[in-house]
């Protein structure tokens, strides 16, 4: 399955007022979980340097074989579960049928590309810190969607009528804000939930005032690639969608087009023998490469387009869960007996802004725009990282 970044990669490339000559960096540091795909054997400094990530996500987690079922079971819409998610194992039925679960009925044909490519176009990653640093940087990614988590948790846990903004602000509105809304709602003067969340960090590792990560053996419960901290699963982008443009129906039916485009190609990779690959690998590439410049020229129109970057973090963390019915005292979901060591599954969205930038002398951030138009004439503004998806609470809170 070809990516959809394919199509667009080539029409930002070749449009008016690029140079042509700007190439995808060759790998990603944010690699899909389990991914095997092997890379050519390379005799570089910096393809050497590349080729370790490959590393990054691979067998650590596929030692893990016990699972977590579907959805969760229970009053209160939470998973305290030391089990990865079935989608995330190699073998698992949900691990083909499933698998990144991205959106768009897409799959990614190579994850450790798009999210290179995502991390230093879209999230303005320098491209040798992904390099020489790619440990480090992911890290500190990871680290800081951790802590947005354990914030979050904290205004769910809160559950009172002040908390509800707070936890807009935080999460995905429409459905998983509102999920724990309604949780907190319900019940509120029978039942009791107690919520108490504190991931397990890179950046707290060996310091001696945080007591969950001084004991290497707390860790010991957790599948080797997560007893360090948080790791990045995937990282992938949707140039020119955001769910405000979902509300557009003459730019979903576009971007449809292009899906439908792109999957088919994907398709035609698999099915066609070697002799007509290359002819029909034409076909598909322009038949994709159409509906990508109908978006183009909507952008070129408009000088500014929004980007939504998905990011999925596994968590581990030190946790107690549990809910009592205040009547009888009795403890009717999770456990009252001790903090657990449990993984959750965190999925993020980030909307970027792209804006065309014209060679101006009069450009009030000159310096800035001279340096991206000698290159790349489009200058990226970041935005917040809103949590879109738990453990799968919401089924992935798809963007399509």
């Amino acid at each position: 399955m070809k990516s959809v970044l394919d199509p667009l990669a080539r029409s930002l490339s070749t449009g008016r007022g690029t140079t042509g000559n700007v190439k995808p960096p060759p790998a990603s540091v944010a690699a899909a979980l389990g991914d095997t795909t092997s890379t050519t054997t390379s005799t570089t400094t910096t393809e050497a340097a590349l080729a370790e990530a490959e590393d990054l996500l691979k067998a650590p987690f596929a030692k893990a074989t016990t699972t977590r079922g579907s959805g969760h079971k229970g009053i209160f819409p939470w998973v305290s579960s030391l089990d990865l998610p079935d989608r995330l194992i190699p073998g698992k039925p949900e691990y083909d049928s499933k698998g990144l679960l991205l959106g768009g009925n897409l799959t990614s044909s190579n994850p450790r590309m798009d999210g290179f490519a995502t991390a230093c176009f879209f999230l303005r990653v320098p491209f040798w810190d992904l390099v020489f640093f790619r440990k480090a940087t992911e890290q500190d990614l990871a680290d800081s969607m951790a802590y947005a988590f354990e914030a979050a948790i904290l205004q769910i846990a809160a559950g009172d009528g002040g908390s509800t903004t707070g936890l807009k602000d935080m999460m995905e509105a429409t459905k998983l804000a509102k999920l724990f809304e309604s949780a907190s709602e319900f019940g509120k003067d029978s039942l009791q939930v107690k919520l108490e969340t504190t991931p397990i960090l890179y950046n707290k590792n060996g310091d001696d005032d945080n007591d969950t990560n001084t004991n290497s053996n707390t860790n010991d419960e957790l599948p080797e690639g997560l007893r360090d901290g948080p790791r990045i699963v995937s990282l992938f982008v949707f140039p020119f969608l955001s769910r405000d443009t979902n509300q557009d129906p003459n730019h979903i039916r576009k971007y449809s087009k292009l899906l439908n485009a792109v999957s088919a190609s994907g398709d035609d990779d698999d099915d066609e023998s070697s002799s007509n690959s290359n002819s029909s690998n034409s076909n598909s590439y322009s038949s994709s490469l159409e509906p990508s410049r109908e978006l183009m020229e909507d952008f070129r129109q408009k000088g500014v387009s929004e980007n939504t970057v998905v990011c999925q973090v596994l968590v581990p963390c030190k946790e107690t869960f549990w809910v009592k019915d205040v009547a009888t005292g009795q403890i009717i979901q999770g456990d009252a007996q001790q903090q657990r060591t449990v993984i959750h599954l965190v999925r993020f969205e980030q909307v970027t802004k792209t804006h065309i930038v014209y060679n101006n002398n009069n450009d009030s951030d000159n310096s800035n725009s001279s340096s991206s138009s000698r290159f790349f004439p489009f200058r990226h503004e970041l935005g917040e990282w809103k949590i879109t998806d738990i453990d799968d609470l919401c089924d992935g809170n798809l963007l399509l």
